[in-house]
C-alpha cells in the first residue's frame, strides 16, 4: 500500500509473527511495520507484546546479517569501548569511528560483548563506495561483531572461537543490565526489561561514504530541532 508523508510516495508493508515457548503459545507477538521511501531508506516500526510471565528479558532489539565487505564501524553514543545501561560511568558521549573486528572481547568464557549505549547512530562501509546508515526516533543500542550469538553460545572458552565472515548487526531497543546472580548480586530492578507492550523503531539509509557524511546525514534528517524533517 502506498501513502503520502512528507510529499512522498511511501510503500507500507506489514508483517505479524507470534512466537511461543513452554510459558505460553503466544509468548511474544511482535508486528513490524515497514516504510520504503522513494530514495530507499527504510523505517521500520515495531510493537512487541511479551506474555506477562516473562518479566525480565535479556534485549529487545532487531538483528541483520550483512556480508563481510563492512568492516569499518562509526558511531555517535558511548564510546570509545563497550558500555551497558548500568555500566557507562567510564565511557564519554562522542563520535567513534572502528572496524568491526574491533568489537570483539576476549573474554575467557565468551559470551555478549561490544555493546554500545545511547547511540544517536552508527554506520557501517567498505571503505569504497558503500555504506549503511543505521538510527532511530530515539536513543538506541547496539553492537556488530563478526561472532553471531549461536556461536558465543557453543564455545567454552576464547582460543576455540573463529571470527566468521559475515557482519551480525544489533539494533537493541533496551538491554538488561549486567549480572544474573550467578555470583554476586542481581541486575537492579531498574535496569531490567519488563513484560507488557514495547513500541520501538529503525532507520536504514544507503550512502556513499566518499561522497556523504553520516553523521551530516542524520542530521539532515531530523534537523536541529531533533524532528523528522
Amino acid at each position: 500500500m502506498f501513502d503520502e508523508v512528507k510529499g512522498q510516495s511511501v510503500l507500507n508493508l506489514s508483517v505479524q509473527h507470534v512466537y511461543g515457548c513452554t510459558v505460553s503459545d503466544k509468548a511474544f507477538i511482535h508486528e513490524m511495520l515497514w516504510h520504503v521511501f522513494p530514495d530507499m531508506t527504510l523505517w521500520f516500526r515495531n510493537r512487541l507484546e511479551v506474555h506477562e510471565n516473562l518479566d525480565d528479558l535479556p534485549r529487545i532489539g532487531i538483528k541483520l546479517e550483512l556480508n563481510d565487505c563492512f568492516e569499518r564501524f562509526d558511531w555517535f553514543g558511548h564510546g570509545p569501548h563497550e558500555s551497558y545501561c548500568d555500566r557507562k560511568a567510564g565511557v564519554r558521549v562522542g563520535r567513534y569511528q572502528s572496524s568491526v573486528a574491533d568489537q570483539y572481547i576476549p573474554y575467557i568464557l565468551p559470551q555478549e560483548h561490544g555493546n554500545l549505549t545511547d547511540l544517536r547512530w552508527m554506520a557501517l562501509s567498505d571503505g569504497e563506495s558503500n555504506g549503511l546508515l543505521f538510527y532511530s526516533s530515539n536513543d538506541f543500542e547496539g553492537s556488530v561483531s563478526h561472532f553471531p550469538d549461536e556461536d558465543l553460545y557453543q564455545a567454552s572458552h576464547a582460543f576455540k572461537m573463529k571470527p566468521r565472515q559475515n557482519t551480525s548487526v544489533y539494533l537493541d531497543h533496551r538491554q538488561r543490565g549486567l549480572g544474573t546472580a550467578s555470583c554476586g548480586p542481581d541486575t537492579l530492578e531498574r535496569y531490567r526489561i519488563p513484560a507488557g507492550i514495547h513500541f520501538f523503531d529503525f532507520f536504514i539509509k544507503g550512502f556513499d561514504p566518499n561522497e556523504e557524511d553520516p553523521g551530516s546525514l542524520f542530521r539532515n534528517h531530523w534537523g536541529s530541532s531533533g524532528k523528522l524533517l
